[in-house]
């Protein structure tokens, strides 16, 4: 890895440790109107199909999405606030690089939820064991 994408990667996790601090029960709650509707914008449905890494980025923002919001699965406020100030970095347009730049534009909030996932990967790995034990409970139902 060059200097560069170090320094980028130090950066992200900088702003996304300092954004978790400030995060608020209002921040969740605009999530819960903005985060569906980014999801389902014209340019994302657009560039879902075209790359490979959109949809893998959609797909991580699903997951983080639910993990913070599924009341039978308990997470440590450090990591809710993590996970909210990534997803709000995700939904808001002030970011590093504008979203309307096609393609490109995604590239920093791509590498901000690489940066969470790295942080919290055991966390989101123990959820999807949760997942995966409540759908083969209901399927034993």
């Amino acid at each position: 890895m060059t200097n560069n994408g170090l320094n980028s990667a130090g950066y992200m996790k900088e702003r996304l440790l300092s954004d978790a601090e400030r995060i608020t029960e209002q921040d969740y709650e605009q999530l819960n109107h903005t985060l569906p509707e980014k999801l389902n914008a014209p340019d994302l449905r657009e560039l879902r199909g075209a790359t490979k890494w959109i949809n893998s980025m959609l797909e991580r923002v699903g997951l983080l999405y639910a993990m913070i919001r599924d009341r039978e699965f308990s997470i440590s406020a450090k990591t809710k606030g993590l996970v909210g100030a990534a997803l709000l970095y995700f939904v808001l347009p002030t970011d590093i690089v504008p979203d309307f730049l096609p393609g490109i534009g995604y590239i920093d909030d791509a590498l901000i939820l690489t940066t969470l996932w790295n942080l919290i990967r055991s966390e989101i790995d123990s959820y999807n064991d949760f997942r995966r034990r409540k759908a083969n409970a209901l399927q034993h139902v």
